[in-house]
Formats: structure tokens, C-alpha cells, sequence
């Protein structure tokens, strides 16, 4: 598997590959699944959660890119 460096899901939405569009595909053993609409790559990816002002924990985006092949 190749690592990507930090990707925030909120405001990079896209495939680190092609640019394309990335769907939710699933969860497995706690990491989060996506795919790519365009080329079809698949990721494993880590959930960032981050402390709000309010003291709650909200998802902040995707780190730890890791292709499937």
C-alpha cells in the first residue's frame, strides 16, 4: 500500500490520483473505505476528529491515504 499525506476530506474532496470524485464505500475494522468514481482506485483512510470551541469532537476530515490494489 502507498501512503498519501493529510487530505481533508471537507475542503479536497477528490481523488489524490486523478482528481475525481470519492465515494463512501464502507468501514473495516474501524478505517473508512473510499473509492474513486473515475479511475476506480480504492482507499483506506483514517478518520481526523478535532475539539470544537463547544468542548464536543466533530469529523474534521481523512488522513493516511493508503491504496488498495
Amino acid at each position: 500500500m502507498k501512503e498519501i499525506p493529510y487530505y481533508n476530506y471537507e475542503k479536497k474532496n477528490k481523488c489524490p490520483k486523478c482528481r475525481g470524485n470519492l465515494r463512501y464505500v464502507g468501514t473495516i475494522n474501524y478505517t473508512d473505505q473510499l473509492e474513486c468514481v473515475a479511475c476506480h482506485q480504492e482507499f483506506l483512510v483514517d478518520k481526523i476528529y478535532q475539539m470544537k470551541a463547544d468542548g464536543s469532537t466533530g469529523f474534521f476530515g481523512y488522513e493516511n491515504f493508503r491504496e488498495l490494489v
